[in-house]
């Protein structure tokens, strides 16, 4: 996953998939990464600051729609205590966390061999 610095806000593009299991998004200085959310297709679901809030909330629509459009995929009642896959585990779990994840995406530092440079 990239950190978008060109924003007012740094912000995380990924498939809502990824944050399955996962309750609170990463910080970056303290501060939470706003998170564009994205359906099987890429295309945006819900632009948030608020994971759990959005699990809590808008989420149960967000569901409907995205089962309706995506029926090979699972979409979980309450995907804050569900982690995506039965063997995989989300960012948060790990004890480095989110840092593992992001990089900078626009003129930054990258990792080699694809691989993301911890951000600290």
């Amino acid at each position: 996953m990239a950190v978008d610095y060109s924003g007012d806000v740094p912000t995380i593009a990924a498939k809502v998939q990824e944050f399955f299991g996962v309750t609170q998004g990463p910080l970056i200085a303290g501060e939470p990464v706003q998170l564009m959310l994205l359906s099987p297709a890429d295309r945006p679901i819900q632009i948030t600051s608020d994971l759990g809030g959005f699990w809590t909330g808008s989420w149960a629509d967000a569901r409907k729609d995205m089962a309706g459009r995506y029926p090979k995929h699972e979409w979980p009642e309450d995907p804050g205590t569900r982690a995506q896959g039965a063997s995989e585990s989300s960012p948060g779990d790990s004890p480095m966390g989110w840092l593992g994840l992001v990089r900078r995406s626009r003129g930054g530092v990258a990792g080699t061999q694809g691989r993301p440079l911890l951000v600290a």
